[in-house]
C-alpha cells in the first residue's frame, strides 16, 4: 500500500464490518506505457479487510465553500483535488485539509467550464472536462492553465485509469458504443460496450446513464436503472457479467416503466423512476474490485449521495461478477486517492456547509 493513502487520511483506524469477504478474487496486471495488456490473474490476496480511518475536516480560508463535489483525487504528494459541479472549478487541498487553491471558474473561455463534468489528476497535471463545449482542459500542478483541445465525438464524461490513460464514457442517447480507452492525445486503444436493448424504449432512453471507471487492468460499467455490473479488460473484452448483488432489490427502469403505464410522468407529476433503489457511483479501486454506492433515486429534490447508503464492494470470477461484499454508511462515494482506496464525503455540520472525508485501507 503506498504511504500517500496513511499521510493523507491518518488517524485512529476502525473495523467497518463487511459480509462475505473471504471471498477472493484474482488480481490483474497492466503497463500504462503500452495502455493494453491481457488480465492475467496472479496470487490472490491471503487477506481481504476494510479500515476505515478517522475523518479529515476539510478546511476552507475563503467564502467560497465546497458545493458540490462531484468527483475527488489526489496527486502522488497527498493533495485533494475535489470537482466542484456547482461552482464549476477544482478545489485543492493540502494532506491537513486545508484548502490550497482553486483552479478554474465558470465561463467559457480558456481555462473555464460551462458545465464541469469532472477532474482528476493526471500524472502531473490535472484534466477536466466540460461536457457542453465537448473541450478538455489541461492544467499543471501549480493550477495554471496549460492548453485545452476539442473531443470529439463528444463523451459524456471522462475518467483516468491509471494515471496514463482515459475512459471515454457516451451516454446512450449519443448511441454507438458506449466506452472508448484513449491516450490524452485523442487516439484510441480500444472501443467496445454496445447494450441496445437496454435502451429501445425511446421514453427511457435520455433518462439512464452509463457509469464506467478502470484501474489495473479492469474496466467496470453499470447502466443506470439496471440491476447488472459488466466488467471489461483493457482491449475491450468482456471477462464476466452479473447481478449487482444488493441486499435489497435495484429496481429496473424497464420494469418500473411497464409498471407505470409506460408513462414516464404521470399528471400528479410523479415519475415513474421516484424512489427506486438504483446505483449512484461507481469507483474502481485496487486489486481488480469496484465500489457501488446504492441509493434511492429522489426525482423531485434530487439524491444528494453525500448522505450515504450502502456500500457494495465487487469483483469477478470465472465469468460472473457479483458483490462480495456490502456495509450500509452515512457518507458518500466520491472517488480514490493516489493508493486506489475510495474516497468518502460526508457533511460535518448541519448546515452542511463542513465536510468531513475519510477512505477504505484495503488489505
Amino acid at each position: 500500500m503506498d504511504r500517500v493513502c496513511s499521510v493523507v487520511l491518518k488517524g485512529n483506524s476502525r473495523i467497518l464490518s463487511l459480509i462475505g469477504l473471504s471471498v477472493l478474487f484474482p488480481l490483474v496486471a497492466c503497463d500504462p506505457q503500452r495502455g493494453e495488456r491481457d488480465a492475467a490473474p496472479v496470487d490472490p490476496p491471503v487477506g481481504f479487510a476494510a479500515l476505515a480511518n478517522e475523518p479529515l475536516l476539510l478546511r476552507e480560508d475563503t467564502a467560497a465553500i465546497l458545493a458540490k463535489p462531484i468527483l475527488a483525487s489526489q496527486d502522488r504528494d497527498g493533495r485533494l483535488f475535489v470537482a466542484d459541479g456547482s461552482d464549476r472549478n477544482v478545489k485543492v487541498y493540502a494532506p491537513d485539509g486545508q484548502r490550497l487553491m482553486t483552479i478554474g471558474r465558470a465561463g467559457r473561455g480558456p481555462g473555464e467550464f460551462s458545465q464541469l463534468s469532472d477532474a482528476q489528476t493526471y500524472h502531473d497535471s490535472v484534466i477536466a472536462y466540460d461536457f457542453t463545449l465537448a473541450r478538455l482542459s489541461i492544467f499543471n500542478s501549480a493550477g495554471r492553465f496549460v492548453r485545452s483541445q476539442s473531443m470529439k465525438p463528444a463523451p459524456f464524461s471522462t475518467r483516468v485509469i491509471d494515471d496514463s490513460l482515459l475512459l471515454l464514457i457516451r451516454h446512450p442517447a449519443q448511441g454507438g458504443k458506449l466506452l472508448r480507452i484513449a491516450r490524452l492525445d485523442g487516439s484510441v486503444l480500444a472501443e467496445f460496450f454496445e447494450r441496445r436493448e437496454y435502451f429501445e424504449n425511446p421514453k427511457l432512453r435520455p433518462l439512464t446513464a452509463v457509469f464506467a471507471d478502470g484501474r489495473d487492468g479492469r474496466i467496470f460499467a453499470h447502466i443506470f436503472g439496471d440491476d447488472s455490473v459488466f466488467v471489461f479488460d483493457y482491449r475491450g473484452r468482456l471477462l464476466g457479467s452479473g447481478p449487482i448483488g444488493s441486499s435489497a432489490e435495484i429496481t429496473s427502469f424497464r420494469t418500473a416503466l411497464r409498471a407505470h403505464n409506460g408513462e414516464v410522468q404521470s399528471k400528479d407529476g410523479k415519475w415513474f423512476h421516484d424512489g427506486a433503489r438504483a446505483v449512484m457511483k461507481l469507483v474502481v479501486i485496487s486489486g481488480g474490485l469496484a465500489v457501488m454506492q446504492v441509493a434511492r433515486y429522489d426525482t423531485q429534490s434530487g439524491t444528494d449521495i453525500l448522505e450515504g447508503g450502502e456500500m457494495l464492494v465487487v469483483g469477478v470470477r470465472d465469468g460472473v461478477a457479483t458483490a462480495v461484499g456490502r456495509t450500509e454508511m452515512t457518507s458518500g462515494l466520491v472517488g480514490r486517492d493516489y493508493a486506489g482506496a475510495p474516497i468518502f464525503f460526508r457533511y460535518a455540520n448541519a448546515e452542511a456547509t463542513t465536510y468531513a472525508i475519510h477512505t477504505w485501507v484495503l488489505k
